[in-house]
C-alpha cells in the first residue's frame, strides 16, 4: 500500500501443526522415521531412521527385524545402530533405483518393560502384521539433463552442416525440436532445419551447409526434457527450465 513498516499489516503471519499422538501412547510404536515422501535419484537412499514413542532394550532390535522393499525386490538391513534411547539408524546398501521402497520394523522389538510394538494401538501386542510399523518412500529423478558436449567445439575448415550435442542423460525426443535452437553466424541468424535424435542422449541438430569464416554461435533449450519430464538444468543450481539452463 506504499506504507512500509505497518504494525499488523506488514508482518507476517504462519501457522503449523506438531502431531504427538506417537510420542505420547502408552505403547511402544513409531513416533516418526525418515525419509519420506520423495528422495531425489542422484542423492540415493542407504539407511532409515527410525524415532520409538519410548526407550526400547537395544539388543532386541537388529537387521534380523527389518525387511527392505525395493523395485526390485527384498534387500537386507546391513545394520542397525542407537543414536539413542529412542532413535535408531537402519542401514541397507545403497539405493538409487526409481519407485517405491518400504523398510518395515518389528513388531518383536521390546519396550523397557517388556512389551513388544502395538502400532494399531488394540489390546494385542507383537501381532505379525497389524504392529509392525512400514516407513514409505520414493525415488525420482528430479533433476533436469545438460548438455556435455557438442561437435564442432572448435575450428573447422569444411563447410558445417549440423551440430551434434550429447546430454548427460536420456531425452524424450518430442520435447527436442527447432523451436528449442537459435544459431547465429558471421552474417547474422541462421534458421535450423531439423533436429534428430543419433541415440536417447545424442542429438544432431541440421542447417544450411555454411561456409562464412567467423564465429558462430548457438543455444539449445531449456525446455527440452528428460524422459521423466524434467527441464534442463544446464546451470546445476537444482532448479530446472529457467532460462539459465540454455546452452
Amino acid at each position: 500500500d506504499g506504507l512500509a513498516g505497518e504494525t499488523g499489516d506488514d508482518t507476517y503471519d504462519a501457522a503449523f501443526d506438531v502431531d504427538n499422538a506417537g510420542l505420547l501412547s502408552d505403547d511402544l510404536v513409531v513416533a516418526w522415521s525418515l525419509p519420506s515422501g520423495v528422495r531425489d535419484q542422484r542423492d540415493g537412499v542407504d539407511h532409515v531412521t527410525v524415532c520409538f514413542s519410548q526407550p526400547i532394550f537395544s539388543n532386541s532390535f537388529t537387521p534380523r527385524d527389518v525387511q527392505v522393499m525395493t523395485p526390485g525386490g527384498e534387500i537386507r538391513a546391513t545394520a542397525v545402530t542407537a543414536l539413542s534411547a529412542t532413535i535408531f539408524r537402519v542401514e541397507f546398501p545403497r539405493q538409487d533405483a526409481l519407485g517405491a521402497y518400504s523398510v518395515r520394523v518389528g513388531p518383536d522389538i521390546l519396550a523397557s518393560d517388556g512389551g513388544k510394538m502395538n502400532s494399531d494401538g488394540d489390546a494385542v501386542d507383537g501381532e505379525p502384521v497389524d504392529d509392525a510399523y512400514v516407513a514409505n518412500f520414493e525415488i525420482r529423478d528430479l533433476h533436469g539433463p545438460r548438455v556435455v558436449s557438442y561437435s564442432p567445439d572448435f575450428w573447422m575448415a569444411t563447410p558445417v552442416d549440423a551440430i551434434e550435442v550429447i546430454f548427460d542423460e536420456a531425452v524424450d525426443p518430442l520435447s527436442f525440436t527447432t523451436a528449442d535452437v537459435t544459431i547465429t553466424g558471421p552474417d547474422g541468424p541462421i534458421a535450423v532445419s531439423g533436429v534428430q535424435a543419433v541415440s536417447d542422449t545424442v542429438f544432431r541438430i541440421d542447417l544450411p551447409s555454411q561456409i562464412a569464416a567467423g564465429e558462430y554461435a548457438f543455444t539449445v533449450g531449456p525446455d527440452v526434457l528428460d524422459v521423466h519430464g524434467n527441464a534442463m538444468d544446464q546451470d546445476l543450481d537444482d532448479v530446472n527450465g529457467t532460462p539459465g539452463d540454455t546452452l
